[in-house]
């Protein structure tokens, strides 16, 4: 599958599998926007993975955030 210049939307993205598959997309040229509840750690992957993964701060079960 030809991943390159696709772009991902990774919910769960801070921590555990969330990261593996973040860093597997980048790895492979894909604009991934990572969302999860941990604003440091989504940070701190920022800088681990570089311009093509960018955090946002998301509770996707809090429908009125």
């Amino acid at each position: 599958m030809f991943l390159k210049n696709k772009i991902a939307i990774l919910t769960g993205a801070s921590s555990g599998l969330g990261v593996a598959i973040a860093k597997a997309l980048v790895k492979s040229d894909v604009l991934v926007y990572g969302l999860a509840r941990n604003k440091v750690a989504l940070s701190n992957l920022q800088e681990s993975l570089g311009y093509l993964f960018h955090p946002i701060e998301m509770d996707i079960t809090n429908r009125e955030a």
